[in-house]
């Protein structure tokens, strides 16, 4: 990170500043608008490996249970949740949020610069800048 006077009080907070025009240019909005359509299908692939991902871990989980043949109800749910399939398809599912949640968030950080070049070019064209 380069810093000039304006940004000294910034960079002795432990924030990097950028101006405004390097980190919203058109060349930078071009970018983010092919990421996002690059990346809508596999958004949504991942989304719905959320939702496989769950399903299979709640249906390990009732085979886990369904195998123990003795025990009260409190008993077998505990030891079917300890199980080491029903562990493991609960940790694949915490992976594919992990998974999901990253790339939304990026999508949702790009819609945010797309959002913020646009309002500075309304204000461009009508002068306020």
């Amino acid at each position: 990170c380069i810093l000039v006077p304006a940004q000294a009080l910034a960079a002795a907070q432990g924030v990097c500043a950028v101006k405004f025009d390097d980190h919203v240019s058109e060349t930078r909005i071009g970018k983010v608008l092919d990421y996002l359509s690059a990346t809508d299908e596999s958004c949504a692939g991942l989304k719905a490996d959320v939702q496989r991902t769950e399903f299979l871990a709640k249906l390990a989980e009732a085979f886990a249970y369904k195998a123990i043949s003795v025990g009260s109800v409190e008993d077998k749910k505990a030891e079917a949740k300890l199980s080491q399939a029903v562990q493991s398809a609960w940790e694949t599912h915490f992976e594919a949020i992990a998974a999901y949640e990253t790339v939304r968030a990026r999508r949702e950080h790009a819609q945010l610069l797309v959002e913020l070049f646009r309002t500075h070019a309304a204000n461009q064209r009508k002068g306020n800048i």
